[in-house]
């Protein structure tokens, strides 16, 4: 971001009007975060006074892309590329300055698990010196763990 919050963006956008005074157009190919985010971005820089248009085009009947929160049998899932981090605050930020940060939900820590999908069934994600992570095979259940036995 430079000085002014804005996300660097093409000179020529910024730069001033287009031929014979007119604003320039742009337009931006995907709604999912990259997309939403330069949308976002570009609106702040018009607001600001940019000489620009721009307009988000999206092929599905949704926004966010891969970024997806929807409730599976009584769970919460995540679906995406990345999930809220307390390590990540400027996320957090984001959906403040936006007006969402009421509709944010704080996790659990006591009861957080994460799981993968993996062969159509979820598993509980490796902690570090597990057998999961020592390479054992993660689609059987824990107590099912494959390897010999004497």
């Amino acid at each position: 971001m430079n000085r002014a919050g804005f996300a660097v963006l093409p000179r020529l956008a910024l730069q001033g009007p287009g031929p014979k005074g007119a604003s320039r157009r742009i337009a931006i190919l995907g709604g999912g975060i990259t997309g939403l985010a330069t949308a976002y971005t570009l609106a702040r820089a018009r607001e600001s006074g940019a000489p620009i248009e721009e307009v988000l085009i999206e092929g599905s009947d949704r926004l966010g892309g891969a970024i997806l929160t929807e409730r599976v049998e009584g769970f919460l899932v995540e679906a995406g590329p990345d999930s809220f981090l307390a390590e990540k605050p400027e996320a957090a930020s984001l959906c403040r300055e936006l007006g969402l940060g009421d509709s944010l939900i704080g996790s659990n820590d006591r009861d957080r698990r994460t799981y993968i999908l993996h062969r159509g069934r979820l598993v509980p994600l490796a902690r570090p010196n597990s057998p999961l992570a020592r390479g054992h095979d993660a689609s059987a259940p824990a107590g099912e763990q494959g390897g010999s036995r004497g």
